[in-house]
C-alpha cells in the first residue's frame, strides 16, 4: 500500500510502500506502541510513536497542520478503508508534504 513517511531528522516526507501487518508500522516510526494522532477528512490516517512526547528521548518533532500539538519522532500517513483496514493514502504526496513543519528540539 502506499503511505507516506514523515522524518523529522532528515526534514522529508516520503512515499514508501508498506504491507499489512502492524509491525511494517512499527518499524517505520521505530517504535514498539503506535497510536492514531489524526484521521483527515479522507480517511487516511496519521500514526505516530505513542510514548514519543514522554519517552525521554532527544528527538525531532513535526507540526501536522489538522493536529493541534507537536509530534515526537516519525510519523506515517496511511488510507484506512471503511470497516478499519489499512488502504492506499488518499492525498497526494505535495498535499502532505505542505501539512507538515519542522520543529526543532524541545
Amino acid at each position: 500500500m502506499k503511505a507516506y513517511l514523515i522524518d523529522p531528522v532528515d526534514k522529508l516526507v516520503s512515499q514508501i510502500t508498506i504491507g499489512d501487518g502492524f509491525e511494517e508500522i512499527q518499524e517505520h516510526l521505530k517504535c514498539d506502541l503506535f497510536t492514531v494522532a489524526c484521521t483527515l477528512d479522507n480517511d487516511d490516517t496519521l500514526y505516530v510513536d505513542d510514548v514519543g512526547l514522554i519517552s525521554g528521548k532527544q528527538q525531532e518533532f513535526f507540526m501536522f497542520q489538522p493536529y493541534p500539538s507537536p509530534l515526537a519522532g516519525r510519523g506515517l500517513l496511511l488510507g484506512a478503508k471503511p470497516d478499519g483496514s489499512s488502504a492506499d493514502c488518499q492525498t497526494e504526496l505535495l498535499d502532505c508534504a505542505m501539512m507538515v513543519s519542522w520543529l526543532s528540539h524541545i
